[in-house]
């Protein structure tokens, strides 16, 4: 709802925003009334015949590619069609259409809307009669999110040590700790002879660099690699820092001291620490995790709060009972960085290992220091408001519940909000994952790290066995827009259907 925006007008899940984010690090990663359908496309026994031996209703040849590379199909040529749940499709179908503005997709919701009852039969042929398939070239990636659900304690006790904060104020400031090089020139000295090379180059750089503080220095974030593609790359394989994480020093809030710039020239002693004020909306999670926590009415397990801001929402249950939802509300615009990857590096995980459950796992069997240190490898943060629950599904960024298993965020630059897609994803690469998913889904949401036009955050529901399943989707994307077909065929598929030499 993997925003950062989140998702679910974040996340940003991610396990919400989103964050998430690992935000959203999230989240926590999702029809409303029937809950989470199924994800393994079950077996399908054929369409029974019609009794007449009526001519089949007319078919369009397929149209000239809407641009390069663009064919149209018939949807029945649509690898796994006829196995899907088309019943389960259309429910979700006439929820997300709502939030079309193509007229001929809104003329087709409004078709939908006037089907009495559909059967799974009926379902099918209503797609058959009004879509046809356009078929996007290239390959990308599918992924998985949902809305957790965690425990929670409304004071800060035993493992529940980490604050569901909301979003600070635009003027709130907080403290970070620097050390700043004194502004004396440096001491001259010799050049470099050829044997020193490359090291005397890096220690002319570290002086420079400490002449000019800066937050993201003094957090130590420099070895930062490159912002992450993938929403939920923190649970995968996303660009990490370049540090090995093994021990609760692995992170340092305070920037290495200069090294000497000779043997022979004196250094004058590291001035004092201090004290730089800098909006907390600016901060990174390092500098968030340390600051006050005051007036919090939530507070969880740091590695569930790290899922949480990551899946962008997700409802917190307490010791008496109560259960509320956690919301995306910002973040501080630090870039999404995983952790998967350095862990796997640093032989924290097996490379099969990666996935949701396994990180999860590692974070809580290491909680405390040595935990803290590889979540803040990604210095997105989350913030949340919390409100009631009402046992609906979250709403996506197109502002409509997300329709377990037929709802996904893609990117809003290549796609539009109550289109209707076909998912064809094979080739997963997580252990124990589903091993395809054939179905139709509609575009209600989107992320700010979910970039490209064949890419897909499948949306599974709230929970824990939603939240497994999902933490194991990266497969092999091929994607097919389905494309109302014009308003004469679509009336003469109707008209055929319903002739009485058809039934």
């Amino acid at each position: 709802m993997r925003a950062p925006a989140g998702r679910f007008g974040r996340s940003p899940l991610r396990p919400l925003a989103p964050a998430g984010l690992l935000a959203g690090l999230c989240v926590s990663l999702a029809a409303c009334a029937t809950g989470p359908v199924a994800h393994e496309p079950a077996a399908v026994t054929p369409p029974v015949r019609e009794r007449s031996a009526a001519a089949p209703p007319p078919v369009r040849p397929p149209a000239e590619p809407a641009s390069p590379g663009v064919t149209r199909v018939p949807v029945t040529q649509l690898k796994g069609w006829t196995a899907d749940d088309h019943r389960a499709a259309l429910a979700a179908f006439r929820v997300g259409c709502r939030a079309a503005h193509d007229p001929a997709l809104r003329r087709a919701c409004q078709a939908a809307a006037q089907l009495s009852a559909p059967d799974s039969l009926s379902a099918r042929r209503f797609f058959e009669r009004h879509f046809e398939a356009e078929i996007l070239p290239g390959e990308g990636v599918l992924t998985g999110y949902f809305a957790p659900v965690y425990p929670a304690s409304h004071h800060r006790s035993g493992a529940f040590t980490a604050p569901v904060r909301p979003p600070p104020a635009p003027g709130q400031m907080i403290d970070v700790r620097m050390t700043i090089a004194q502004s004396s020139p440096p001491p001259t000295r010799p050049s470099p002879s050829p044997a020193e090379g490359t090291d005397a180059d890096a220690r002319t750089g570290l002086a420079t660099a400490a002449a000019t503080p800066t937050v993201a220095a003094s957090l130590n974030l420099s070895a930062l690699e490159q912002t992450s593609a993938d929403p939920v790359a923190d649970l995968l394989d996303g660009p990490a820092a370049a540090t090995p994480v093994t021990s609760a020093t692995a992170v340092d809030p305070s920037p290495p001291a200069a090294l000497p710039v000779s043997s022979s020239a004196a250094v004058p002693d590291d001035p004092p620490p201090q004290i730089l004020r800098v909006r907390m909306r600016d901060a990174d999670r390092a500098t968030i995790d340390r600051a006050p926590a005051e007036g919090i009415t939530a507070w969880m397990r740091p590695e569930d709060l790290f899922f949480m801001q990551i899946q962008g929402s997700g409802i917190l249950v307490f010791p008496d009972g109560d259960r509320v939802r956690a919301a995306y509300a910002g973040d501080n615009g630090k870039p999404f960085v995983g952790i998967a990857r350095p862990m796997i590096r640093d032989g924290l995980l097996p490379s099969t290992g990666a996935s949701g459950d396994g990180i999860r796992r590692w974070l809580a069997a290491h909680a405390g220091d040595v935990a803290d240190a590889v979540m803040q490898k990604n210095p997105r943060y989350v913030f949340f408001r919390i409100g009631t629950d009402n046992g609906a599904e979250p709403q996506g960024a197109a502002g409509i519940p997300l329709p377990a298993g037929r709802a996904i965020a893609m990117d809003s630059s290549h796609h539009d909000f109550g289109s209707l897609y076909w998912i064809d994803a094979e080739a997963p690469t997580l252990t124990g994952a589903t091993a395809q998913y054939h179905r139709l889904a509609v575009d209600l949401d989107t992320g700010g790290a979910i970039r490209g036009p064949i890419r897909a955050d499948l949306y599974f529901g709230t929970g824990d066995e939603a939240g497994r399943e999902a933490g194991r989707v990266k497969h092999v994307l091929h994607l097919a827009r389905l494309v109302p077909v014009d308003g004469d065929l679509s009336e003469e598929r109707d008209a055929a259907a319903a002739s009485p030499r058809g039934r």
